[in-house]
């Protein structure tokens, strides 16, 4: 299995890459943490899974920079491209916020699952919440990582 966690918080990124590490060690795993070189990274090659984070910076955070514009709903719109672009990769949101949206909206957890599996059935499986301490999101990822395996 190949899968590709696209997230910009480190110390979340080193939790789900070394969870998936140590209970999937077959697996090849990759990592990003923009919007844009998640995105050229998806396009460039194949993956089976994407751990997607809904809130990234446009461009990876160098020192001294911020990353250009933060995207609220990144996430949804590289769910769009993979679907525009006829990717095959499946993908699963973890996110630590329990609700997200943009321009003062803001929706549930639960109302962005039900968003996600109408516009993108074939993409699209499930939405995690992360909460650092838990091991609920890890359940909840082996359960949906093992449908590959």
């Amino acid at each position: 299995m190949k899968i590709l966690i696209i997230e910009d918080d480190p110390i979340k990124l080193k939790v789900i890459a070394d969870f998936l590490k140590l209970e999937y060690a077959q697996t090849v795993v990759d990592n990003r943490m923009s919007y844009q070189s998640g995105l050229k990274l998806i396009l460039k090659d194949d993956f089976d899974v994407i751990l997607l984070d809904m809130q990234l910076p446009n461009y990876d955070i160098r020192p001294g920079e911020d990353g250009y514009k933060h995207r609220p709903m990144a996430g949804r719109d590289i769910l769009r491209e993979i679907k525009r672009k006829k990717r095959k990769a499946k993908v699963i949101i973890i996110t630590q916020y329990d609700s997200f949206g943009e321009n003062g909206k803001t929706s549930s957890l639960e109302e962005w699952h039900k968003s996600f599996s109408e516009d993108f059935s074939n993409i699209y499986l499930k939405t995690i919440f992360y909460k650092p301490g838990s091991t609920s999101w890890k359940v909840s990822l082996t359960e949906n990582l093992n449908t590959f395996l």
